[in-house]
Parts: structure tokens; sequence; C-alpha cells
């Protein structure tokens, strides 16, 4: 058996690190948040893998829509005679949009036959053993695509079937998806369809998944009402298809360990409720010898062995009275669960040679002290345990929900004391179970966590209050509720939240995922807003979290929340009179900040309640964010240059935190003439700190320019700037990347207002190297950087950007068109 976990570690796909592809960087191990995975399913928006097909449905799970006929399959599933049927299935179901890239896609197949694709896929061209398909949405907004074999040679018969994204990575990032060889420049491009076989996760996944300290498997695994038993009937690397329906679906063991690995998370395995010991013990080896050591896996067995509605904890309860281990079913049940899982950790503790690089897990009720008390007690098995994990989910009593016919009653209810499942009653069981796990000398963390907003008996999104339910979840006031939450489990005695989930559709039994599909923009997903302003603010604090033990070999791409718009704009100042300046340059480069800049643990914060109306909410979601494009006119008069309807407000927030619109809060306008770009920034500031040797480290204003437009990804070194102004500095600071050039004809004024500080300047065209006309269309992005209290900087506001790459990638920047 030795042999045999070896030969499964260099499988093809474990071969991704010989292409020298980064890990996420460490900064994850920080993280008091973890992630569950979601299903292997065709409907799937998390979408892992560049491979959809990976997630496509059985072919006899399409009958007798898409499969007809009597097929003979091989031993991986695939279709290997048609006896004059056909063999199809599904690969992507009702997906939003911009979940996976719009374009061309590269079928590769061995064998003899033709495919057939339909819905969203039109074949474009055709070679053996390999189909080019257009995938782009349809009419109503959603991508879906099915395949179907029509012909196959029954003696070379179609098989191993890939349909790859467009498009590849560099070398060194497998955490971003580039279109094509010339945006790697001097790094090696690696295309997925020419490296498939070692690239196996969508980049957007990854950049998802590293955010997190623990991946739970316990979806991807699909351990959920299966009778998995044998090691030899596991999932594997060379099945047609991972997906599927509950009790077949499953993805590999290979698969989990190398997603930990790529993006430095400890993974969380459940095992099977009948898996035997030599399954258990297969498992652990290949973890053992596959898996980065300073990872630990958390070993959980099975899934909530005490809920009725799973296969396994009937199981449980079967097996408890069958070995007599008490009279009472439930008992009975619960005792052979806490056995079997100590029985489990033996055998871990065995592979392992100890307890200190694994993490072993007893799964009980929030709700249920007794239920814990049971687990822990039983045989003493606390002391072959090391977490009581629980499931601690705020929502509404069914008895109530359908009565529920506004937003704004679930949001009271979810607060409100007499709801027995309202977020202070819920913090109130968290307590009492950590109770429990101090009295028996074990960590209390959540498996799964949030919301869970559910009306039973309901078939529909537009049944009873389901679309009230739906809506809550894209309201901005859930984001105040989960970071309170979360503040309370902190504060309650929790240690690690396993958040539930990664992307996925809201549907009529629940809006699950933290986003709706894996490329939403954080600003439309207020649960995903909370979980990593958390993140950034509150790192683990439980005794023996490993914070980051190297500097960062990545940045962070995450934006953590927005800030809340004022109803009106900052009050007017009449223009300024302008003096010219020999100004001294300060170069500077940003990059320096990125590396050193410290997590505040000590800052307490809380997200300050958005009282949004129902129209206003749906209003917010229908808003497509994209690069801005805004046209700015010419003045003719220099004493009368800006205007007061003429603001572009700044809304993201691209780095830290704000509070609030006192904290930080901005709006800007430009106008031109034949010298000059003019430019003025108001800012709302309650504090205001000039201590850093760093300008973006302290109060002051980022401007920056592509002036031919060019929206290259690097800057030019001819045509894009960074210009840095800092409060209460006479000098402009220029970002390292801009082009060296004197800015002694750069106009500036920068003044106290009564509620922060505004800048106004004017910008020389000749420094910009380029001529003004009408038409002309330059790139521009304003950012505000805001110091609270001394030391390093706080929060970032962006106009345009959606991250804090502005300093490196002028494409992040929006555009001004000029006009007469």
């Amino acid at each position: 058996m030795k042999r045999i976990i070896r030969v499964l570690s260099i499988t093809a796909y474990i071969a991704a690190q010989s292409l020298s592809v980064s890990s996420a960087n460490s900064l994850n191990q920080a993280s008091a948040l973890g992630i569950n995975t979601n299903e292997a399913m065709d409907i799937n928006s998390s979408m892992p893998f560049i491979d959809l097909f990976k997630l496509s449905a059985p072919f006899e799970e399409s009958r007798p829509w898409l499969t007809k006929g009597k097929i003979t399959y091989d031993k991986n599933g695939w279709p290997k005679d048609l006896h004059g049927g056909q063999a199809g299935t599904r690969f992507v179901s009702n997906l939003p949009a911009n979940t996976i890239p719009a374009g061309l896609y590269t079928v590769l197949y061995k064998g003899e036959g033709k495919i057939t694709y339909g819905v969203d896929a039109k074949l474009v061209s055709r070679t053996p053993g390999k189909d080019i398909i257009s995938l782009k949405p349809g009419k109503n907004g959603r991508i879906s695509a099915y395949l179907i074999i029509k012909e196959s040679n029954p003696r070379n018969h179609i098989r191993d079937i890939r349909v790859l994204m467009p498009g590849g990575i560099c070398m060194g990032d497998a955490f971003k998806r580039v279109k094509e060889a010339r945006e790697c420049g001097d790094r090696k491009y690696l295309s997925f369809e020419q490296h498939h076989e070692q690239l196996l996760f969508n980049p957007d996944y990854l950049d998802f998944m590293k955010d997190f300290k623990v991946i739970r498997f316990m979806n991807m695994s699909g351990i959920t009402r299966n009778d998995l038993s044998h090691w030899a009937k596991r999932p594997t690397m060379s099945q047609a298809t991972w997906g599927g329906k509950e009790g077949v679906r499953g993805v590999p063991l290979e698969v989990m360990v190398e997603l930990a690995n790529q993006v430095n998370a400890d993974p969380w395995f459940n095992l099977p409720h009948k898996a035997d010991d030599t399954f258990v013990r297969n498992y652990a080896r290949y973890v053992r010898d596959n898996l980065k050591p300073a990872l630990k896996p958390y070993i959980e067995y099975t899934n909530e062995a005490w809920n009725g509605i799973f296969s396994q904890a009937h199981y449980m309860k079967n097996m408890g009275m069958k070995q007599r281990l008490d009279k009472n079913k439930d008992q009975a049940g619960y005792k052979f669960f806490s056995k079997r899982s100590v029985e489990i950790f033996k055998i871990w503790e065995s592979v392992y040679g100890g307890t200190e690089r694994i993490v072993r897990v007893m799964g009980a009720m929030t709700t249920n002290k007794r239920l814990s008390e049971t687990l822990l007690s039983y045989q003493n098995a606390y002391l072959h345990t090391d977490a009581l994990a629980i499931a601690p989910y705020f929502y509404i009593d069914q008895k109530e929900i359908h009565g529920i016919r506004s937003i704004d009653s679930i949001f009271k209810k979810l607060v409100s004391p007499k709801n027995r499942y309202s977020i202070p009653n819920i913090l109130k069981s968290v307590k009492m179970q950590s109770e429990v796990a101090k009295k028996y000398k074990v960590s209390l963390v959540a498996y799964e966590g949030g919301q869970h907003l559910v009306a039973y008996k309901t078939h529909t999104v537009r049944d009873g209050p389901n679309r009230y339910l739906i809506f809550a979840n894209k309201d901005k006031r859930m984001s105040e509720l989960y970071y309170r939450f979360l503040k309370g489990w902190q504060q309650n005695g929790g240690e690690l939240f396993v958040a539930f989930s990664a992307p996925r559709l809201y549907t009529w039994i629940g809006s699950w995922g933290i986003k709706e599909y894996i490329t939403q923009p954080a600003h439309e997903a207020p649960k995903y807003q909370a979980l990593m302003a958390f993140n950034k603010n509150e790192p683990c604090w439980w005794e023996g979290c490993r914070t980051p033990a190297k500097s960062l070999s990545a940045q962070k791409s995450t934006t953590i929340a927005r800030a809340q718009t004022p109803k009106k704009p900052p009050a007017r100042l009449d223009p300024l009179d302008f003096g010219t300046h020999d100004l001294p340059v300060h170069r500077v480069s940003h990059v320096e900040s990125r590396f050193n800049t410290r997590i505040k643990a000590e800052r307490k914060t809380t997200i300050r309640p958005l009282q949004d109306s129902l129209s206003a909410a749906i209003s917010s979601l229908d808003n497509k964010w994209s690069a801005k494009t805004h046209k700015i006119r010419r003045v003719k008069d220099r004493n009368r240059i800006y205007s007061r309807h003429s603001n572009f407000r700044l809304m993201n927030v691209v780095d830290g935190y704000i509070k609030d619109s006192r904290d930080l809060a901005a709006d800007w306008q430009a106008h031109w003439d034949r010298q000059y770009l003019h430019l003025r920034v108001d800012v709302a500031d309650d504090n205001f700190i000039k201590d850093s040797s760093k300008p973006w480290s302290d109060d002051s204003i980022e401007i920056y320019i592509d002036a031919d437009g060019s929206q290259l990804s690097t800057y030019d070194k001819k045509n894009d700037f960074q210009f840095i102004y800092r409060w209460k500095d006479y000098g402009i600071g220029m970002g390292h990347n801009s082009p060296r050039r004197n800015l002694s004809g750069v106009k500036q004024k920068m003044v106290k207002t009564r509620k922060g500080y505004v800048l106004e300047t004017s910008i020389p065209w000749r420094l910009l190297g380029v001529h003004p006309s009408e038409g002309h269309t330059l790139g521009i992005d304003v950012q505000i950087n805001d110091d609270d209290d001394g030391s390093q900087r706080d929060g970032k506001l962006a106009w345009n950007a959606q991250q804090d790459i502005a300093w490196k990638n002028p494409k992040s920047f929006g555009q001004l068109v000029l006009t007469n």
C-alpha cells in the first residue's frame, strides 16, 4: 500500500509545482476565517476548474433529454458503445454571465466520432481530436451548455473530453488569468490548452480561496448520503466527471490536497460515514505524504451525524443499537458517532506519529449542550479531541418566516430578542458551548455559519417570502449583521469560523454563498465584504494560531467594503487663487508599503448600519460597475474653473477599512484648457495625520493619469503618472513607476475646510506629454489615503479602481473625454 500512495502522489495534476506556479501568500495564516466548498455540479458558480467538463453530470444522469438508447460505458464512465443511441451531458447550467469568460473554448478528446453542442455553446471549427466552440451568455444573461456524443467508434471510442477555458496564466502567478502571451512580458505564458494536465484550478477560484485560513472540503468530497466505504471505490483522477447527484459526485483527494497546497490553507477533511479502517489509513497516509508540512489537516468524521435529514444519522443510530451502546436509539447513535470519531482520530495519530500536526474535530449542534457533553465525555473522547465544532446560524423561526412581507421586517427579526434564532440569542448558545469546550479543554470552532434564511415548503424563488429573503442577502445591512455576528462569535469564546459557503447561486432553498458567483464584484456581495473586513481587522486571536512567518509573496486583491454615501456632498468652496512654485519631487515606491504594512490587531471597529429602502437596494443591485467614462468641459474663464454640479464621488474601498462617511468621503471634478488639466478634490476627514516617511501612509490624495489613454497593464514610463499630494506637504510625491520629469510647472493649493480639506491642482499638458483637443480620451483615477491614529494607513478610497493596483496597473483607471 505504501507504493500505491507514492504512485498517486506524482499524478500529472500534482505536477503543477514543477512549473513554478506560485503559491498564495502566507497572510491567510493570520486569518480567523475558513470557507466551505461547494458540490461538484454543473450549477456550481464557484467554477473551481479550468476544465468545465469535470463538473458535468454523468452521461446516465442526463436521460431522457440528452442520453438515449442502450449505452455501454468503460470503467471511467465514458460511453464505449452507443448501440445506435447518443450520450450527452450538461457541463454548464444557468450561470451568471460573468462567472466564466465569454469567448472561444477548446474541446480536446481522444477517439473517433462526432460531438455536437447546444444552448449557448456553438461549434466554430473542428479538427481530429479538437473542437473550438464559442461560449457566451444568451439573451437571458445566463450561460448554459451541453454536448452530445452523436457518433463514436466502439474500437476507439470518444473519451477524455476536456472543455478548456480560453487564455492561461503567466508563470509564477496562478491567481490571475490572462488572455494571451503578450500580457506576460518576460515571463513564460502557460496556456490552459497546452498545460491543462498541470494547471487544474481556475485562477479566479484560487484568488478567492487564498484569503481563508482553512478550506472545508465536505461538499467538494461528496460525502453526504454517500455509502462509500472502500478505498478502491473512491473518486479518481481518471473519472469522466466528478459531478452528479448525491452519493455519486465527489472530487478526488489528490485535488483537495493540491488546492490546499496552492493557497497555503489548512484542509478540513470529512471522512465518509461507512469508511473502513483501510480507507481511513490510506487517506491519512496520502495527506501526510503530499500536504505541505507546515499545513495542518482538520479531521472530522462525516457531517452532522446527529441530523435526521441525512442517511449518516440513521447509520449512527443503527450501529449504536447494534453495538448496544444505549437503550435509547438517539443516544446510541450519538455514542457510536463519538466512539467511531475517536477510532478515526487514533488512526490519524498513528499515521502522523502523534497529534502535533493534526486537528481532531468533533461535530456538535449549536443549541444542544447535552449533545456536546455526550460526545466529549463518552469513553473520555475529549482526550483524543482538539476542537468542538458547531454551526452558528442566525435566522427566523419557520412559524414566523412565512408572514414576512418586507426586507425591513427581516432585519428587525434577526436582531430581536423575541426571535429565538436571532443574533443575540444564537450568541448566547455560542457562549454556552464555549463553556462546554473550556470544561473539556478543547477549542470551540464553527464548521459552518452565517445567515440561514430559508422558507421551507416553498418550491420556487417567487413563492412565499423568498423574494424578500433573497434581497435581504443582497442588502447592505447584511454586511453589518455579519460583522456584528463575527465580533460576537469572537467575544463569546469562538475561535476559527468557517463560513458557508463559497460562491453559489441563490435558490428557493437558500442564499448560501457569500458571493453569488466567483467573479462577482465585492461591492455587490455584502456578506463577502463583511468577512473580508473582519479578516483584515481581526487577525486570529487564539493560542497556537500561526501568523505569517515570511514576507508577502503577492499582494492581496480584495475589496474590503464600501463607504456609506452622504446624502449631500461636502460644502463647496470658492475657486482658489493659484501661485506658481518650484515644487520639490519626492520619488517614492508603493511596493515598500505593501510589504511593510502591518495589521492593526488592536483596532476595534464596526460597520455602520445602512438603512436603505427596498427600492434603493434593488437599484444598487442592478448597477453594473465597470470602468467609468465621463466627459469634462473646456474652461474659458480662469477665475471660474470649477462647478458645483460636476462632481464624481469616490465609492470604492480598496484597502483597509472606512467606518462611515465622517471617517472618510470625497468627490472630485476635472476641467481643461489648452495649457492645463485642472483637478479639484474635496475630502471629508475627521482626523489629519502627517507622521510618516511614506506619503501614502498619511492623509493624502493620489491622482493617476494615463495621458495618452493607452490603457496598458503596466506603466509606460512616458505618459503614465502617479501624483501624490499629502496634507501639509509642500512638495508633490511621484510614484516610482512614473517618468522622471520636472514638476516646476504644476500648480497646487491645499486648504483645510470645516469637514476636511480641499486640493486644487493644475497639471501642464506639456508635462503629461500630450496635446489636448476635443475628443481626446485619457485614463484617470483619484484615490484618498486615510490615517486616523498615526503610523500606518487605515483605509483608502478610489473612484474607479476596485483593487489597490493603480500604482502599477493603468488598466484600473477610469476615463475622461475632453469636450468643448
